[in-house]
């Protein structure tokens, strides 16, 4: 594998252990609620194909140039997942890792928005995992190009990994309503919107219909 292909195996692996780790503390600690296991061993499950996507890669027919196509895509898919695992801050430890306490959640955040969030949470997760099942060889991180995959839900999606992953964090944050949370929200979203962007915009030059 090349560097960006390494890099991203290793990455992938590396939340995916991080998220492991927090399932059993929590699980031990008994912070961990029925929807937030489901929740969480997807995500662990995702980032585990994730990984392996990136061993069995087809050859790319265009390669991401420069920080916007190479770089930008590795910030976007790993700087807010590792930071979120990586952090001691309560409050921002409570806005997306499971069983976080959360700054606003015991007195504030009401029971239906809980629901809410769970059902969109665990629904944003499946899409992701069901566009990346359909991806497989494709799957990259940063801005390249195989094949175009119109099959499973890119028959009706044009970036449904990216709805998923979007879906899956508002979800959580409405049922876990901190502040930072928010920004995250909105950070990530901005990024999400900005790698699609870039993508749509690669794909016209090289050809991609």
């Amino acid at each position: 594998m090349r560097t960006r292909g390494v890099i991203g195996f290793c990455g992938f692996l590396l939340i995916a252990v991080l998220l492991t780790v927090s399932i059993i503390c929590n699980s031990i600690s008994g912070q961990l609620s029925g929807w937030e296991l489901v929740r969480a061993l997807l995500l662990v499950g995702y980032y585990m194909l994730a990984s392996i996507a990136y061993i069995i890669r087809y050859p790319k027919v265009y390669q991401g140039r420069g920080f916007k196509e190479g770089v930008f895509p590795f910030i976007v898919a790993f700087a807010l997942p590792l930071l979120i695992a990586l952090s001691s801050d309560k409050e921002i430890a409570g806005t997306v890792v499971p069983g976080g306490p959360g700054l606003l959640t015991k007195d504030l955040t009401l029971y239906p928005l809980k629901v809410l969030g769970a059902v969109m949470g665990i629904s944003g997760i499946v899409l992701t995992i069901w566009a990346l099942w359909h991806l497989r060889r494709s799957f990259a991180i940063a801005v390249s190009f195989s094949k175009l995959v119109k099959s499973g839900p890119y028959r009706w999606i044009n970036h449904p990994m990216y709805c998923g992953e979007f879906i899956n964090l508002l979800g959580y944050w409405l049922g876990r309503t901190t502040p930072l949370g928010g920004i995250f929200l909105l950070v990530f979203g901005f990024g999400l919107i900005s790698r699609a962007s870039l993508e749509n915009r690669c794909l016209s030059r090289i050809g991609f219909d």
